[in-house]
């Protein structure tokens, strides 16, 4: 299934890559694509001819610049004017990643007239408006994080809460007790796999067979290091940790089982947590600027003038291991250019697929009308056949 919103490393490259190509410039104007997508366009007004970009945001999914041209709405909205008033005609001074969630912050102006506005790209997304104090001015939903931390107009921004580590890149936290982290031992991992699995098994027994098939847990080694809290690969996101499995050996989508390490050995386990270095280090080359980025694709897909275009199915900063069986890899000049190539092309092509499988629904429809009434008329002449029969029996026993 083709992406469809950004994952923590996608975050760090991005802002990787809109460090170096937007800040200094100033805010011309804020318009909306629709209820969830915002486009602000930024330039540098003192330069003849000098540098112009717009900026995509797009709550809960993405941020890139785009070169696409987009629909805006006819009259902009109440949270457009909001931004519009707070932050036209100021420098944007930086951006930067909150921890290593998929949470940005954006800083325009400096000092007293400073302003965030800070997209959330997890759960139900939002888009964010604060003051230099992270007091909120205007936001798109209102949510709680937990019992009284909400974000709601006048609260403080819950920076702690928004974020589930908050360090510098390179610097290593000290995991918490009972986390499966590159400190833990080959025993430590194999006593986590067990109790993750006692644990999760008591919470599905719990939710009782009512619960919905969705929310029914799977036990495999992926999911498990996904868990938030209790590993600390969960913080780099799924494709990091596909990457350190297979880096380890160990297939994402093995079976966990009841007993003694998951069903892992000791010698998996080691190898699992040797593994764990492997994130860090490519989290941590993101940051090194002039770096391009990948679109992989799957199959082709037909366009509405009968071409044929590579399907693309992801889009990615670095290439991972889990993306050396992909055939055919398109690479861009920075992953900024590819993410904005790969979301306009994609809706394209979701559009152009739509039209595939309706030409094919009304196709299967026609065949299955045309059956039905072979199946019919081969009925209709077997019964006027007996009919038939039926008669002419009629007829000779008459003339007897």
């Amino acid at each position: 299934m083709p992406k469809t919103r950004f994952n923590s490393s996608d975050v760090r490259a991005m802002v990787r890559d809109l460090r170096g190509l937007a800040l200094g410039l100033r805010v011309l104007n804020v318009y909306d694509v629709d209820s969830k997508t915002y486009l602000i366009k930024l330039a540098n007004p003192g330069q003849e001819g000098g540098n112009k970009l717009v900026l995509l945001l797009e709550s809960g999914i993405r941020f890139h610049s785009t070169r696409f041209d987009r629909d805006k709405a006819d009259m902009p909205s109440g949270f457009s004017m909001k931004l519009r008033k707070h932050v036209r005609a100021k420098r944007l001074e930086d951006i930067s990643q909150l921890g290593r969630d998929r949470v940005v912050d954006f800083r325009f102006g400096s000092g007293e007239n400073c302003n965030h506005i800070i997209l959330e790209m997890y759960a139900g997304g939002n888009i964010v408006l604060t003051d230099k104090n992270y007091e909120i001015l205007a936001l798109l939903r209102t949510h709680k994080f937990e019992e009284g931390v909400v974000t709601a107009v006048k609260e403080l921004y819950p920076i702690e809460h928004a974020t589930t580590l908050v360090q510098a890149a390179g610097e290593r936290a000290e995991a918490a007790p009972g986390t499966l982290s590159a400190a833990s031992c080959p025993e430590e991992a194999m006593v986590w796999l067990e109790r993750y699995v006692a644990e999760a098994s008591a919470q599905e027994a719990e939710a009782g067979e009512g619960a919905k098939k969705k929310d029914k847990k799977k036990f495999t080694l992926k999911v498990a290091l996904q868990s938030g809290g209790a590993s600390d690969l969960a913080q780099y996101g799924a494709d990091v940790i596909t990457h350190v499995l297979l880096a380890a050996g160990l297939e994402p989508g093995r079976k966990l089982v009841s007993g003694a390490g998951g069903g892992l050995e000791r010698d998996e386990c080691a190898s699992l947590v040797r593994s764990f270095s492997e994130a860090l280090r490519v989290y941590d080359s993101l940051d090194a600027p002039g770096q391009n980025g990948l679109i992989l694709c799957n199959g082709t897909v037909t366009m509405d003038d009968g071409s044929k275009r590579p399907k693309y199915d992801d889009v990615v900063p670095v290439a991972l291991l889990q993306h050396a069986a992909v055939a055919e890899q398109l690479s861009f000049g920075s992953f900024d250019e590819a993410v904005d190539e790969f979301f306009a092309k994609a809706e394209e092509q979701r559009l152009a697929s739509s039209a595939d499988s309706a030409e094919q629904s009304i196709k299967n429809r026609v065949e299955k009308i045309r059956a039905d009434q072979e199946q019919r008329l081969v009925a209709l002449e077997a019964a006027q056949g007996e009919k038939r029969g039926r008669a002419s029996g009629a007829a000779l026993c008459e003339s007897l």
